[in-house]
């Protein structure tokens, strides 16, 4: 049997990377802004520090860290939400996926000022999360045809 890369899974995938991406990223910056507000900011302030804050990770490794954080909870989904949809060679899905994110990753690393150690932790955590999400389907795929 001649099986192809179903490529509506991995647009599919990449769908929800990208807007579970954004919006988690949105709520982030928002908590961490309430929290420079409710510490005695002005809202003008606030803005200030944060874009601050975004094109220095090394002074602000707490901000960072949690969009790491949010980034790979949405790679692990889309990870996942691929290799669900694909239903059949899961990893390879994943694979074609990853490619994708990194190809966008290092674009973005180097059209926003280079590639620093936060875009190779970002690369590094996608690739990981992306592989987990797309693993625990073809587990769980495993295991109902399996009848367990």
């Amino acid at each position: 049997m001649n099986k192809t890369l179903n490529y509506r899974a991995v647009l599919a995938g990449l769908a929800v990377n990208l807007l579970g991406s954004f919006i988690g990223s949105i709520l982030v910056l928002n908590v961490y802004a309430s929290r420079l507000v409710s510490s005695g900011m002005t809202t003008t302030e606030a803005e200030k520090a944060i874009m601050n804050a975004l094109m220095n990770p090394n002074d602000h490794a707490e901000l960072f860290l949690a969009l790491l954080a949010t980034g790979a909870v949405f790679d692990a989904l889309s990870g996942y939400v691929t290799a669900r949809r694909a239903g059949y060679l899961e990893l390879w899905h994943v694979l074609a996926l990853v490619g994708l994110l990194a190809v966008m990753q290092i674009g973005a690393g180097v059209v926003g000022g280079g590639v620093t150690v936060w875009y190779w932790l970002a690369l590094i955590s996608t690739i990981a999360a992306a592989f987990w999400g797309g693993w625990r389907a073809k587990i769980r795929r495993l295991k109902m045809e399996s009848g367990t």
